[in-house]
């Protein structure tokens, strides 16, 4: 007869458990069902089995192992995902395709009404899609707003996908809204892609990235002042240093970041060494590095001059979404598709911390300006406040009712602002996590927010094609900016304050000017 087992023994394989389908230890499983007979249904507080774990990291064979001792394939955590919606959401075809072959409800919603189809969709994953077609996934499926997955295609601008899906993966797009000539913006257009709005430090020299033409410099006449650099595919993200003189790029084919002297248009170097897509891009404050974030689950540091590789910070097995600087560029932040926040030591690349609390992607850091607190957004629909020095959680700020894409300090850095799934722009007191205001004016996502440098305005970008100018001091309405076509996706002041430049996935950047469109 088998002696009873004590219950903090229990209890604590059952948290191993956990642990293990989590990092993809199909060993330490193996031993924990096998020998210790632990529960293999039990969940987190989040809802999550160990097979909905293993199937979000990609663990395919600790997925058929799970399945093999009777996992639940059809368990669904606390929003709803399956272990199919989970790997379709994450990009992980192998082990979608090992859901399907067992019988996996193909038409499962998540609490959004998403498919498994909807999230391939809307996450750009073309290869899952092609796989979900081929199990004869409804194309006309919707989710609670009536999106198809075709309509989440085309609004993110995911082309393959829209055109695997019969769409024309270069739809028409329709004109922009006509304002008042004063308050029209200068429109930087001619070309077809994706574009993300960022302002050098000077404010004199707002870009253009595009998928099927060359990035393009322009003065503020609209003039072109140099042609850069001819892509292939969509330029995913650019950073300008700090003096305004260098541009870094990182483009669709996801495997290199070029860094560019931006007044005479020289190639400067290619910084080569990814193995997939780099999807974030950021200069050290003194302007002599450059962090690059990929699908690799690598951080790269490079010397931003020569683009000799200075280290890599090697992060989990999951994509690394977004990298931040400190204020005095001694640490390095990193946001994973695994929750986990990360702080490196810059001067050596050791990792200092990891900051654990998210249960879902981390899609968003930031630092105060003083450096003493990290602000991370995530798809767990909460904002986390961290101590740098110690690595102490501060503070949760939430749940929201969505997903958090973006958040920001203000220059005082004692209030945060938040932007999320829901179309509000929240603003947080920094000292004790109260909300100070909620914007509301948004039909859609809001996926940027940005300061002003003199702290009086809040700008705010969002799915529904608008830019937003709020006061930050009460919240009220100054301005909604119109001429995007689709989603706005990037927001950013000049240092002066003086310009506002917008992007969107209408493959146009605006340039707003102070005192006539602000």
């Amino acid at each position: 007869m088998r002696a009873p087992r004590l219950v903090n023994n229990e209890s604590m394989a059952r948290q191993d458990l956990l642990c293990a389908a989590r990092d993809g230890n199909e060993t330490e499983v193996r031993q924990l069902l096998l020998e210790r007979d632990t529960d293999v249904h039990m969940r987190n507080n989040d809802g999550q089995t160990p097979l909905l774990l293993a199937a979000s990291g990609g663990h395919r064979e600790l997925v058929r192992l799970l399945l093999a001792n009777s996992s639940d394939i059809e368990a669904s955590d606390k929003n709803g995902h399956t272990a199919l919606l989970l790997a379709s959401r994450y990009g992980h075809k192998e082990v979608v395709r090992l859901l399907l072959n067992n019988k996996a409800n193909i038409e499962a919603p998540d609490e959004n009404g998403q498919t498994a189809l909807l999230l391939a969709a809307k996450f750009g994953y073309d290869a899952i899609v092609r796989l979900l077609l081929n199990y004869k996934a409804d194309v006309e499926a919707t989710d609670d707003t009536g999106n198809t997955a075709l309509m989440l295609a085309v609004d993110e601008g995911h082309h393959k996908v829209v055109e695997l899906l019969g769409g024309d993966p270069s739809p028409k797009r329709e004109p922009a809204i006509e304002n008042n000539p004063s308050s029209r913006p200068q429109t930087l257009n001619g070309d077809s892609s994706t574009a993300d709005a960022v302002t050098p430090a000077d404010g004199q020299l707002p870009i253009h990235t595009s998928s099927d033409n060359p990035i393009i410099l322009w003065k503020q006449d609209n003039e072109p002042l140099a042609k850069v650099l001819a892509h292939t595919e969509g330029v995913r993200t650019v950073a300008f240093s700090p003096n305004g003189q260098w541009l870094a790029t990182a483009t669709g084919d996801g495997k290199k970041v070029n860094t560019w002297e931006i007044l005479s248009g020289t190639l400067a170097s290619t910084m080569c060494g990814h193995s997939s897509i780099v999807r974030t891009v950021a200069f050290s404050p003194n302007g002599q590095l450059i962090a690059s974030g990929s699908d690799d689950s690598s951080i790269r540091l490079w010397e931003s001059r020569t683009g000799a590789l200075v280290r890599i910070l090697k992060e989990d097995s999951r994509p690394v979404l977004a990298v931040a600087f400190s204020p005095n560029g001694h640490l390095l932040a990193s946001g994973s598709h695994s929750g986990m926040v990360r702080l490196w030591e810059t001067s050596t690349g050791n990792l200092v911390n990891v900051l654990k609390g998210h249960s879902n992607p981390a899609y968003a850091v930031a630092f105060s300006p003083d450096g003493q607190l990290l602000a991370s957004g995530s798809y767990d629909k909460t904002v986390r406040l961290w101590e740098t020095s110690t690595g102490d959680l501060v503070n949760t700020l939430g749940p929201h009712p969505d997903t958090i894409y973006t958040v920001a300090f203000s220059i005082d850095g004692q209030v945060l602002t938040s932007g999320a799934g829901d179309g509000r722009v929240r603003l947080w007191k920094v000292s004790t996590g109260d909300i100070v205001n909620v914007l509301e004016g948004h039909s859609k996502p809001v996926y940027a927010v940005a300061f002003s440098p003199d702290g009086q305005l809040i700008a705010s970008g969002s799915r529904d094609k608008s830019v937003r100018l709020w006061e930050a001091s009460n919240g009220a309405l100054v301005r909604i900016l119109e001429g995007h076509s689709n989603a706005v996706s990037a927001v950013a002041f000049s240092p002066n304050g003086q310009l506002l430049a917008s992007g969107s996935w209408d493959r146009k950047v605006n340039l707003w000017k102070r005192g006539s469109a602000l």
